[in-house]
């Protein structure tokens, strides 16, 4: 609504200038921006902490990774595959960039999916009734004439 509401005023700039009504408006405007605001923080903070954790995971499976390579190091006669064991290592840290992606589509199309589900509600909604003029004489239906008596 906030960019309707904006949209509104500018259209209407001049009207709200010659009415002095700029206080009244700026108000609703201010309100809605905070609005925004505090949907756009909680959202960039969620999306944050999900980006950490999701690192957290990925420095978790190159740890696993190199450990497991150096317990093969010192364990195995033969000794690491070093091919085995870099390849091994640049997909794991390839890992945290792939599920950044997939959470990020996945909100992507869970907020699209939201999207949806308001404009079949919408959808469903019954139609207003059409309008139904109550008038008694038709003359009030009709602007009134004037007539030109200067002639």
């Amino acid at each position: 609504p906030i960019f309707q509401v904006v949209g509104e005023v500018l259209a209407g700039l001049s009207t709200v200038r010659a009415f002095r009504k700029e206080a009244s408006l700026s108000a609703p405007v201010g309100a809605e921006m905070d609005a925004l605001g505090r949907c756009l923080r909680c959202n960039n903070t969620i999306r944050r902490w999900l980006e950490l954790r999701l690192e957290a995971f990925g420095s978790a499976v190159v740890l696993v990774v190199a450990v497991s390579a150096s317990l093969e190091e010192a364990l195995s006669p033969k000794g690491a595959n070093a091919a085995l064991v870099g390849l091994s290592l640049s997909y794991a840290l390839k890992t945290t960039g792939f599920l950044k992606g997939l959470m990020t589509s996945l909100a992507d199309a869970e907020l699209g999916l939201v999207s949806l589900e308001r404009l079949q509600q919408y959808a469903d909604l019954p139609p207003q009734p059409p309008l139904v003029l109550l008038a008694t004489n038709n003359n009030n239906l009709h602007p009134p004439t004037t007539t030109n008596n200067n002639r």
